[in-house]
């Protein structure tokens, strides 16, 4: 993960990772910070609370600007998938809760298993190979930055959800292995997953079928 200095901008940080019978594929790239949305301050004295996010709507919100990314390139929106949802959503609250970043769980569990945890299975053929599933994950701040005097943060500008939806997807967009997972025509369905550390990090889960 980027280290970041005491007062600075949060970047995103997004994986992708395309399964396919006989290959794997997987690519990093860092997304670029995008502006918007209210700055809201919060003096020391912790008078003014972190925001509270609406995890639900924040993932219909993503579902919906990830849909209008293929829709206006001609391509068939995604349903959404209660199932591929539910195993996105326990993918970010894994990483969120053990503070780690990958595909990989730190038992090495990939999206096949936790597909197969899920009695899920994704075939998708496609010419002669056989699509097996997808999966594109970001992690960013829940604020956009923050002022120190010394160790002590003394104003925090925080991120309204509209503007965390767009980071991420804005984010996935950029990057060319992730667009492919976003825009992969073959695709029929997804779910969305999010989950918020307490150290203020959001982690963000796309899989795909």
């Amino acid at each position: 993960m980027q280290a970041c200095p005491k007062t600075c901008w949060r970047q995103g940080i997004i994986i992708a990772l395309a399964v396919v019978v006989g290959a794997l594929a997987t690519g990093c790239a860092p997304a670029p910070w995008v502006s918007g949305g209210p700055r809201v301050g919060v003096d020391r004295d912790g008078t003014t609370a972190r925001p509270g996010i609406d995890i639900e709507a924040l993932e219909q919100r993503i579902h919906q600007l990830a849909n209008h990314e293929r829709v206006k390139r001609g391509l068939t929106p995604l349903a959404w998938n209660p199932v591929v949802h539910q195993v996105a959503r326990r993918h970010s609250r894994d990483m969120a809760r053990r503070h780690y970043f990958a595909h990989l769980s730190p038992e090495g569990h990939d999206l096949a298993y936790r597909y197969s945890q899920q009695g899920f299975v994704c075939q998708i053929q496609v010419g002669s190979a056989v699509y097996m599933g997808s999966e594109n994950i970001y992690e960013t701040s829940l604020y956009e930055a923050r002022d120190y005097v010394g160790e002590v943060v003394t104003r925090t500008y925080w991120k309204d959800l509209e503007t965390i939806a767009q980071t991420i997807v804005k984010g996935w967009m950029s990057s060319p292995t992730h667009r492919r997972n976003l825009l992969e025509p073959s695709w029929q369905t997804h779910g969305i997953g999010v989950a918020i550390s307490g150290d203020d990090r959001v982690y963000a889960t796309q899989d795909f079928c």
